[in-house]
């Protein structure tokens, strides 16, 4: 076994399933029974665990178990062939080990790794053994002079307290706690249609209100010093970022919109912090420029100059920066990102333009703080956990004993003591009302009143019945209600809180829906559920064919730039179709977002700038591939900004969909088969509170499904007295070596 595997893993006990691995003994058991291995086999083994969360390649097999020498790929099938057969695994349906053709070996059983302390009596000098025996004749020695004595444990008992920041009714949002107690956060009353900012003293009770525009205000930070505010402001005209100088008493002052990059920034723009000298802000933002081309990354602003660069960053494309933040001296940099299961912490020294740690965390996080010495930093996992990174050190504790489940971790308040933000719970929840374009006072409706997110309704069995899913602590499930007032659940997916969409067929015997940025489907029938194989990543608005035997959905994505041009990468978003049969994808149009069947000869087709078509069948498959350029002006019908899959109802040729206006949600009917549909065109305003794009009307046209959400209360927290667990790490993620 190589050093680095020996200096990582230390004296270490490895679980998985019911094997447990000593090192650096190298004891293997099964149910408590040995395994012999082979050296190169446990050094093969030990590797996969050590990178579990990539694949691991040939060449660093090589590397590994030959250092570096000659070997062919006939004995590095048996070694992967002797490893298979001592942990008892099948090739065709591997539990421990899969093959990834072309690539290398993955590792796929979750592990769980006890890391202890102790090293020293590893020292090869004798002088420690020698004290250690004078320490013990010494004891020896007092305790027959004096009689014995009961050892204390030394190990500090703390007791946890809490105590509450805010306490107002609503839910706090991107709250930023300033160095001087200076809080900064975003409220949305209950009775208010949008989020305005806040700032208080921390140890004051009355806030004030800095923001009353028709406006989101949200991701906002303070300065060190808590004299400047920096807010995203979202609003008819799309996204800013707002400075605003505050005085001793947190009056407004003034207020101006940064002119930013409009190559580097445009929308979804996040401002993440303050530059340690107050003088540079860390932006993180996503932009598409009308010729199509995009940029992605962590922006360093400078507030005097307006200059922007990026920062370049060791992560993947997909990767989404969430929080940026300068250790308390400035020297290092901390940067958390997130995947769709998973989260890195890259850690950077900046006097020196280097990584220092890239560490992959086995959930996504929302926030994360910097310790006042700045050797490590605490990570709020959205697994409600509260991890530490040591950065010296490389590796993961968890902190225990918070109170209650959190959201966010705020700042560091001392060695044992933070701000945080409690998780509140979301209150999503199904209703059926009567329809809003028929005139009805009296009629019974079916009230879902379950303590679980409910979403994605669908009537069934000519409206006799609805489906809808359940989120919640423990399982996302899908329910089945009939009118009769039974409620059951009818299967279970898999455990997540990423999914975009499911919609049941027109034959009702299957769903199709996104998990996970991957595309699913759900058999009524046979009552089995299994991901499709698409061609590209991250596919999105599944939508059924008339017949149920096809499925069409979009792709969006970059293509690579070239190494010779200097031109970003260009956007693609692509139209495929779908064989259930098969299980194969066919392209069939670019430069849409959008595209329903709507009957035998038309189809509802929407383009990258959201502009709404009708578009005749033999028009859309008169070339193989159709393009977005081809759509015909006289055929345009309205703009159509929320084009979820679940958001469109087809009943009696009329096409009803659901839009936002002035923080109201309205139902819009379209119908198919008239001339001149746009002029056609109906509205009827369906609610006041917050309705997601999840809509079904009814077949007798008399009743609809929406989807409510609601706000919860979500106070900050200070908590202190905290334990952290330094002798266990549970589920180590691997990092970049």
């Amino acid at each position: 076994m190589q050093d680095s595997l020996l200096q990582y893993f230390g004296e270490s006990e490895i679980t998985f399933d019911n094997f447990v691995i000593q090192t650096p003994s190298g004891n293997v058991t099964f149910k408590g029974e040995p395994v012999k291995l082979e050296p190169q086999v446990f050094t093969f083994l030990l590797l996969l665990i050590r990178h579990k969360e990539h694949i691991v390649s040939r060449e660093e097999i090589v590397a590994e178990v030959w250092s570096g020498k000659t070997a062919s790929d006939d004995a590095i099938r048996a070694l992967v062939k002797k490893l298979r057969i001592a942990l008892g695994d099948n090739a065709r349906a591997p539990k421990f080990l899969k093959t990834v053709p072309l690539k290398g070996y993955l590792f796929i059983m979750p592990v769980e790794i006890n890391f202890h302390q102790g090293d020293w009596w590893r020292s090869k000098y004798v002088f420690y053994a020698f004290g250690a025996v004078l320490v013990i004749a010494l004891t020896l020695l007092i305790q027959s002079q004096f009689g014995s004595f009961q050892s204390k444990d030394l190990t500090p008992k703390r007791e946890v307290t809490s105590s509450l920041i805010t306490q107002i009714k609503g839910s706090e949002v991107s709250p930023y706690l300033s160095k001087n107690d200076r809080l900064l956060f975003s409220h949305q009353g209950n009775n208010e249609s949008y989020l305005q900012v806040f700032a208080k003293e921390l140890g004051q009770g009355a806030a004030k209100r800095l923001t009353w525009a028709d406006a989101d205000f949200t991701n906002g930070i303070l300065s060190a010093d808590g004299r400047q505010a920096i807010v995203t402001r979202t609003d008819e005209s799309g996204e800013s970022i707002v400075l605003f100088d505050l005085d001793d008493k947190l009056n407004l002052v003034s207020s101006q919109t940064l002119a930013l990059d409009p190559a580097l920034l445009t929308q979804n723009i996040a401002a993440l912090s303050y530059a340690n000298n107050g003088k540079s802000l860390y932006l993180y933002g996503q932009a598409k420029a009308e010729d199509g081309n995009a940029s992605y990354g962590l922006i360093k602003y400078d507030l005097a100059t307006k200059s922007s660069r990026i920062v370049t960053l060791p992560i993947s494309a997909e990767a989404r920066v969430v929080a940026a933040k300068e250790s308390a001296d400035g020297r290092m940099l901390g940067v958390l990102a997130n995947h769709t299961n998973s989260a890195v912490m890259v850690i950077l020294n900046q006097e020196v333009g280097e990584v220092v740690v890239t560490k992959t965390l086995p959930s996504p996080a929302s926030s994360f703080v910097w310790s006042p010495e700045g050797e490590s930093v605490s990570i709020a996992s959205n697994s409600n956990t509260l991890l530490n990174l040591h950065i010296q050190k490389q590796r993961l504790y968890e902190w225990t004993g918070l109170p209650k489940p959190i959201n966010k971790v705020i700042s560091q308040c001392a060695e044992y003591c933070f701000v945080v933000q409690e998780l509140g719970q979301r209150s999503v929840d199904v209703i059926e009302r009567p329809a809003v374009f028929q005139s009805i006072d009296y009629m019974s409706t079916a009230q879902f009143a379950n303590a679980s997110v409910d979403f994605f309704p669908s009537y069934f069995n000519q409206g006799e019945g609805v489906y809808f899913l359940s989120l919640s602590e423990d399982k996302l499930q899908l329910n089945q209600y009939l009118n009769q007032g039974e409620s059951k659940a009818v299967f279970n997916l898999p455990q997540s809180d990423s999914i975009e969409s499911m919609v049941l067929s027109p034959d009702e015997q299957s769903f199709i829906g996104e998990l996970d940025r991957r595309l699913f489907a759900y058999s009524v029938k046979n009552n089995t559920l299994r991901f499709l194989n698409v061609p590209e990543a991250n596919p999105s608005n599944p939508v059924w064919s008339l017949d149920s035997q096809k499925v069409y959905y979009r792709t969006a994505a970059t293509t690579a730039a070239s190494t010779n041009s200097t031109e970003p990468a260009q956007w693609v978003n692509k139209i495929y179709a779908h064989d259930m049969s098969s299980n194969k994808s066919e392209l069939i149009a670019e430069g849409l977002v959008f595209l329903k069947p709507l009957d035998q000869l038309k189809w509802l087709a929407i383009n990258e700038a959201n502009e709404a078509f009708f578009v005749a069948d033999s028009l859309l498959f008169a070339e193989p591939v159709f393009n977005a350029a081809q759509l015909e002006e006289q055929n345009k019908i309205t703009e159509i900004k929320r084009y979820n899959t679940n958001n469109f109802s087809l009943l009696n040729e009329i096409l009803y969909f659901t839009e936002q206006q002035d923080e109201q949600t309205i139902l819009v009917s379209i119908p198919i088969n008239q001339e001149a549909p746009a002029e056609n065109l109906q509205s009827w305003t369906l609610s006041g509170s917050m309705l997601l794009p999840h809509l079904d009307i009814h077949p007798d046209g008399q009743k609809m499904l929406l989807v409510e959400s609601a706000l919860n209360q979500s106070n900050l927290m200070k908590v202190d007295g905290l334990t952290l667990a330094p002798l266990q790490v549970r589920q180590v993620a691997t990092e970049t070596p």
